[in-house]
């Protein structure tokens, strides 16, 4: 419903978790039309390498 009222192909979702020092950021690519997901990758590291994930 958000992707038909914004007038896009995909929408792109994501999350950051923190647990101490490790980071998780999650990311996934949803195709408006089919409601399929299109691509989704999970990153972990320390929270000293932030800027790697980048």
């Amino acid at each position: 419903e958000v992707g038909s009222r914004l007038h896009v192909d995909a929408i792109l979702e994501g999350s950051v978790r923190r647990a101490g020092e490790h980071l998780r950021v999650t990311a996934q690519l949803t195709d408006v039309g089919s409601g399929f997901q299109i691509w989704s990758e999970t990153y972990d590291r320390e929270s000293g390498g932030i800027f790697e994930i980048q």
